[in-house]
């Protein structure tokens, strides 16, 4: 054999042995066999919650794979974005797989995320089954490719107690309303009555309350917030104006239940105090996991879809990611990474958290199943709406909710007459000026 043929065969196996080395860091090697060692970091709420979840599962198949579970960052100073708080603790602590509740972009745009485009066209892994809205929105956060898998996904609705709607003779809500028309339906039932006797049209339970979660779900449906530059809140129009004399005058007519203010600063809120749980309040609007609670409701319920766009009744904004699992592009476990992220977004994982969980929205929505003899596909019936584009999206996630408060306290003036609305609105300007440009100071700050 010519030496020039044994040099180019040697070097072949080089180029093999160490390109093959240099992909398994970065995902991009073979697959991770089961009888393969490793110990993989992650990311999760508490060691005890991720065994029972996700852990003990993929053991089962994969027995030599241990983990090291590192609890969720907390305590962080609130002028310090939380994107910077997670970016240091994860770089810290050295992490493999990071659960994020919900958005990833911030990291992947960054470089700092595994992109999963290629071992999912490697692996020929099922996407096809995947609920539309959840492999848009994991795109969107990856301006256009995929560095998340999210095994499960939540999703608004307006959940309605079928027992009041009867008493009173209202035809229950349908698919696809508008706030406003939530309103007007809200506004046929009577306002009178004392204590336990006193129903109300439309209440939110828990520790939010009406008028933050339908600005919320305004600002969803691409109602702009912000001015053309995104430096201040820009209000004074005629579409939010309008909202705005709609929610003071439905607020004022006492259909819609408005904590008081020492239940709004309370910590603890009792279960005698939830309108709708206690069958004392017709349609409240929240996530799915307020079906494990209606499980041991005394009235009989149904859900429709969330409130849509009046321009655009067929799709919804009203999806968010669930639990999405992201790997660190310098992971030197990426290949162990994979085979756990690729595991419980598998179909047959799936299979089996929809029959052992309480988890009642699976992105392979074939295994959602209907609640009882409830149908629930009004969670996910509608299309996710395709042009949205979050305006608070280069700002601290926390801004958006404290523009949203600032707007409900102004509102909450006029509702009590302290105010005109011209004067809330000017009020609402000026406060979301002010607390923009502190939120640029703060992501700026070294």
């Amino acid at each position: 054999m010519k030496k020039t043929t044994v040099l180019t065969i040697l070097a072949a196996h080089l180029a093999l042995l160490f390109g093959g080395c240099a992909k398994e860091g970065d995902g991009e090697g073979k697959p991770f066999g089961k009888e393969e060692q490793a110990t993989l970091r992650v990311l999760y709420w508490d060691e005890k919650s991720f065994y029972a979840d996700y852990g003990t599962m993929f053991q089962s198949e994969y027995p030599n794979v241990e983990f090291e579970v590192f609890g969720l960052p907390s305590g962080s100073d609130p002028s310090i974005p939380i994107a910077r708080v997670y970016e240091t603790y994860i770089e810290q602590n050295q992490l493999d797989v990071m659960m994020l509740a919900s958005v990833h972009g911030w990291l992947a745009g960054k470089g700092k995320l595994l992109e999963l485009d290629p071992l999912i066209e490697r692996d020929e892994f099922d996407l096809d089954s995947y609920f539309p809205a959840v492999v848009s929105m994991l795109r969107h956060e990856g301006d256009g490719k995929l560095y998340g898998l999210s095994p499960n996904f939540s999703s608004y609705g307006l959940y309605y107690n079928l027992d009041l709607f009867r008493k009173y003779g209202i035809e229950p809500p349908g698919d696809s309303m508008t706030w406003e028309e939530v309103f007007e339906l809200a506004a046929r039932f009577p306002t009178d009555g004392e204590g336990n006797d006193r129903i109300y049209g439309f209440a939110i339970d828990g520790f939010s309350t009406p008028l933050y979660r339908i600005l919320m779900s305004l600002a969803a449906q691409n109602r702009k917030m912000l001015n053309a530059d995104g430096t201040g809140l820009q209000l004074d129009t005629d579409s939010w104006r309008r909202t705005f004399e709609e929610l003071i005058a439905v607020m004022r007519s006492g259909a819609i239940y408005q904590p008081t203010a020492e239940e709004r600063a309370a910590r603890i809120r009792p279960k005698e105090d939830e309108k709708f749980l206690n069958g004392r309040a017709a349609m409240t609007y929240g996530l799915e996991y307020l079906i494990a609670d209606l499980s041991g409701a005394s009235f009989d319920w149904g859900v429709a879809t969330a409130p849509v766009d009046p321009r655009n009744r067929t799709q919804s904004n009203a999806y968010e990611l669930g639990q999405t699992f992201v790997i660190r592009k310098e992971s030197p476990n990426a290949r162990a990474a994979w085979e756990f992220v690729k595991y419980v977004n598998s179909d047959g994982f799936a299979r089996i958290k929809s029959k052992a969980s309480r988890q009642v929205l699976f992105s392979r929505t074939e295994f959602i199943r209907p609640q009882g003899s409830r149908d629930i596909s009004a969670l996910h019936k509608l299309e996710p709406t395709g042009d949205y584009e979050d305006e608070f999206s280069s700002y601290d996630p926390r801004v958006k909710m404290e523009a949203a408060r600032t707007i409900e306290n102004e509102l909450l003036a006029v509702i009590g007459q302290a105010k005109t609305l011209d004067e809330a609105v000017e009020a609402m300007q000026e406060q979301g000026a002010e607390l923009l440009v502190r939120a640029k100071a703060a992501s700026e700050a070294p």
